[in-house]
């Protein structure tokens, strides 16, 4: 599955959006999408942290391989 984060929280209440993120997060390959509620490491803008998945992949959803899934996340 293909995934990216368009959106990002970070502790501190900025939201960096698609536009912010570009470099950062690009497209990524996984053999399952994260899905709401999952957490996994992200590494941008120099830092390595935790984040929780807050929209985009909802647990059950099949998609076409070749779509890219978007997801909100949250730094936790």
């Amino acid at each position: 599955m293909r995934y990216q984060i368009q959106r990002l929280i970070l502790k501190n209440g900025n939201l960096l959006k698609e536009k912010d993120l570009e470099s950062e997060c690009p497209v990524l390959e996984a053999d399952i999408a994260p899905v709401v509620g999952d957490t996994m490491e992200v590494t941008a803008f120099g830092r390595h942290f935790p984040v929780e998945v807050v929209w985009g992949n909802w647990p059950g959803r099949e998609h076409d391989p070749a779509f890219v899934i978007r997801l909100r996340v949250k730094e936790i």
